[in-house]
């Protein structure tokens, strides 16, 4: 199901890069504590974060840092000093579009607010996980449908959470738990 709306996909690199601190700052003005330099782990193997934000009140971490090709951003549930697994990412291009990352930042045409979209790419490189999954089952856990032009056609994304809004990290959070059920109930179905 699509719901109404109507966004505009977020290219230049200045407000991207914005809208990407405002997210990290998100989690700081909710008094987040800072969890110093620590490995995260991956399918692939481990790397280490320089700076984690952990909220104790949604159990809710994430990770930034800014590439040279992407503003990266990933999100885990728990507590980062214990359990270190990333659930997804809503990295964003640094600039322009690539379809090859999963998330975009895009401003509502209706009110100017600017919200994460997600592309569905849930792989991680999990056999059995990935896009197609995503979206057959991505609507079972009431996720939120919008469409968007991200200035190469009109595609489908799913609504993360708009940036600013007073539910914005458990909005996240939401999303982060529903990326977890659909990857573990694929994997559990191999």
């Amino acid at each position: 199901m699509v719901i109404a709306g109507s966004f505009e996909v977020i290219t230049g690199a200045r407000e991207l890069l914005k809208t990407h601190k405002a997210v990290r700052k998100a989690f700081i003005d909710q008094g987040a504590s800072v969890v110093p330099k620590h490995a995260l782990g991956t399918k692939a193997g481990s790397f280490s974060a320089d700076v984690s934000y952990y909220l104790p009140s949604l159990r809710l971490w994430s990770a930034f840092a800014e590439g040279d090709n992407s503003l990266w951003n990933t999100y885990g549930l728990g507590d980062p000093n214990s359990y270190r697994d990333m659930v997804c990412h809503l990295t964003v291009p640094i600039e322009g579009v690539d379809r090859r990352i999963g998330a975009v930042y895009a401003r509502s045409t209706e009110d100017g607010t600017v919200s994460i979209l997600h592309r569905g790419k849930i792989g991680g490189g999990r056999e059995g996980v990935g896009k197609t999954v995503f979206w057959d089952h991505f609507h079972e856990y009431g996720g939120r449908v919008v469409e968007s032009d991200d200035g190469e056609g009109d595609l489908r994304f799913a609504l993360v959470a708009t940036v600013g809004s007073a539910s914005f990290l458990s909005d996240v959070k939401t999303f982060v738990v529903t990326v977890k059920a659909i990857k573990d109930r694929a994997v559990s179905r191999l």
